[in-house]
């Protein structure tokens, strides 16, 4: 595989052929092939494609709605979720969505259990 430099005669600091891999019929790599605008442009490119490369969801036939209206229900629905991130089964911008959804049933459920106390407390004469 030929490289950058052997055949365009771009060196680096160092008066060293660039050394590049070089894509078959290219006669410079990316960077010493264009100008700014066009690196830029193809490097950003490469990162739009690793940035989206597609991840499956969950196959909402076979995935079980979980349970949130008890602690083991959310435990388990939380460990799956960063299994499945781990594991690279789950996007991790999914399995972010997942836990702020967690994390907002959590804070649905101290709201539910605050107003309950307040309605005990008022019962008992605890509170006006």
């Amino acid at each position: 595989m030929a490289t950058c430099g052997e055949t365009s005669g771009h060196v680096n600091k160092l008066g060293q052929p660039c050394g590049q891999d070089l894509a078959p019929g290219m006669a410079a790599c990316i960077w010493h092939s264009t100008d700014a605008k066009g690196r830029l442009r193809r490097s950003r490119k490469g990162w739009l494609a690793q940035r989206h490369r597609h991840r499956p969801a969950l196959d909402p036939a076979t995935t079980p709605l979980p349970a949130l209206d008890n602690v083991e229900g959310t435990r388990a629905l939380l460990v799956e979720t960063i299994q499945a991130i781990r594991t690279d089964q789950l996007d991790e911008r999914k399995g972010l969505a997942v836990i702020s959804g967690i994390r907002a049933n959590i804070e649905l459920a101290q709201l539910e259990v605050g107003a309950q106390l307040l309605a005990m407390e008022r019962r008992l004469g605890l509170r006006p």
